[in-house]
């Protein structure tokens, strides 16, 4: 689906939508949740024992987890708040893998009551969740994730599989990892990895499950027999919008790592488990953050477009100077004219697009595009800004609120 296009011609809907519930708000269309889901299981289609799990981070709008759920698609949180959202709305347990690289013994506690997989991220975390799992009478039901060494070729703040990032235990260490956790009696499902996001290049993924693979087999020779592996997200998405983008497809993903899996499958003599964590490229297209002109500022300089959304709403472009573009829902010509899009905060940084060729007026409405993914799940109240509203436009067309603006008795609640 033209993404772009798709929004253009639902353009009426989201004026309406400003008008009605004001701005900043975000918006979210369940139809191109649905057909990005079913990508991923078309492509792996051929792969039997397939299975989609959802990288809460990248949005938890209880809604939209809802409808994954309904689509069969799983859990990855990584937190006790994603924890208990997905208790929630009704997950089974063993569809529910928890990771974080750093757990407090309270999150433990609730993972190990819930019962679901507990994704293991240091040596002394065994020994916590030992400790832990013992005085509650639980028998841990976990996986390792493992840091491979892999270079995604990504943003270094979205690289998570490099040496030196803070997650996972190394590559090096698995072995050991997974022989302490059969002395202590944990139940051994897995093993999981992630290098990073929006992930454009198939390379990295082969590299991953080349290495991640040699250590099933290696635990395999002693004994262990994995159930799963969990090769994470990152498949990247199509920010510019300018119809150049030569990125990773799904099939592309599917048809580099399924030969792969099934050549593992013929060492061990039985088949594995294939996971997949996406979470920006479920929800990122599905997404568009609706924002109003406050007023238009040239200067001899530089001219501005004054929003009223800013990197509280949004805060990619400033924390990875990433691109979104962006559209006015009023006019969409280009114009001659080259602007900063800039938010209202009491930051130099607060800027959301830069150098755009765009025509705007005051109370023109701007539709931020591709911002289903760390949107909302990353906004704040910095400089006391309440936080926007969510909508969804559902398969019916229907608009449905998920979430009321906040008013600004909730900031001093």
């Amino acid at each position: 689906m033209d993404t772009q296009k798709y929004l253009i011609e639902h353009k009426k809907n989201l004026l309406e939508i400003s008008e009605k519930f004001g701005t900043p708000t975000y918006v979210y269309f369940e139809e191109i949740l649905h057909e990005n889901v079913q990508k991923y299981f078309d492509a792996f289609n051929n792969y039997g024992k397939f299975k989609l799990v959802y990288a809460y981070k990248a949005n938890t709008n209880i809604e939209i987890c809802k409808i994954l759920k309904n689509l069969n698609v799983r859990a990855d949180v990584v937190s006790a708040g994603e924890l208990h959202i997905a208790k929630h709305i009704g997950l089974n347990p063993n569809d529910v893998l928890f990771t974080s690289n750093g757990k407090t013994d309270e999150s433990i506690e609730s993972a190990l009551n819930f019962g679901c997989i507990i994704n293991i991220d240091g040596f002394e975390e065994i020994k916590n969740i030992d400790e832990i799992s013992k005085r509650l009478d639980k028998k841990p039901k976990i996986s390792f994730r493992i840091n491979p060494e892999v270079n995604p070729h990504t943003h270094d703040k979205i690289a998570t599989g490099v040496k030196e990032s803070k997650f996972g235990i190394n590559i090096r260490q698995a072995i050991e990892a997974y022989k302490l956790a059969r002395e202590k009696n944990f139940e051994i499902l897995g093993i999981h990895c992630h290098i990073g996001s929006q992930i454009t290049e198939i390379e990295p993924f082969i590299e991953e499950t080349k290495k991640i693979s040699n250590i099933v087999i290696d635990l395999h020779e002693i004994g262990i027999n994995l159930k799963f592996v969990d090769l994470g997200g990152g498949l990247g998405i199509d920010y510019l919008h300018d119809g150049n983008y030569n990125g990773l497809t799904h099939n592309l993903l599917a048809n580099g790592i399924v030969p792969l899996i099934e050549n593992l499958n013929k060492i061990l003599g039985y088949e594995v488990e294939l996971l997949l964590e996406p979470g920006r490229s479920i929800v990122g297209n599905a997404g568009v953050l609706l924002t109003k002109v406050l007023s238009i500022k040239r200067t001899p300089y530089k001219k501005f477009i004054n929003v009223d959304a800013g990197f509280n709403d949004l805060i990619r472009p400033a924390m990875y100077d990433a691109y979104h573009k962006i559209l006015n829902l009023n006019d969409l010509s280009e114009g001659d004219e080259i602007f900063e899009i800039v938010g209202n905060l009491c930051e130099s940084g607060d800027i959301l697009g830069r150098a755009r060729r765009i025509v705007a007026k005051r109370n023109d409405i701007l539709a931020i595009l591709d911002t289903g993914a760390y949107g909302f799940s990353m906004s704040s109240n910095y400089n006391s800004m309440p936080k926007p509203a969510e909508i969804l436009i559902g398969k019916d067309k229907k608009v449905k609120v998920l979430r009321e603006m906040e008013n600004l008795a909730a900031l001093i609640r």
